[in-house]
């Protein structure tokens, strides 16, 4: 199933941002999965390999009907000892950052 263009915006970031700490989760903008071909879309680091784990934290922070949107177009990756989880289709809006993207965080 192809999403129709998700865009997180600044208000989802922040919400996204103040779950993220206590989930666990790294954020990201940039990530690009196989079968991309470097199209950018959004990703969220985790430990777990749980899908459910990961719709729990989308849909505290952005509600059930678009997490549920959201996770059609999940897919996961390994990275060693965490994994990624990413929903090609879902881009982040241009200007917005996550304050756990990795960068400080973990």
């Amino acid at each position: 199933m192809k999403l129709d263009i998700d865009t997180i915006n600044e208000a989802d970031a922040s919400e996204l941002d103040s779950l993220a700490e206590t989930y666990e989760m790294t954020l990201r903008n940039d990530y690009s999965g196989r079968g991309m071909w470097g199209e950018k879309c959004f990703g969220i680091d985790h430990w777990s390999t749980s899908s459910w784990e990961v719709a729990k934290y989308l849909m505290e922070a952005l509600g059930v009907d678009r997490t549920y949107q959201i996770m059609e177009v999940h897919h996961m990756d390994s990275m060693g000892t965490d994994y990624i989880h990413y929903f090609p289709g879902v881009t982040v809006a241009d200007g917005v950052t996550f304050l756990y993207d990795g960068e400080d965080f973990c």
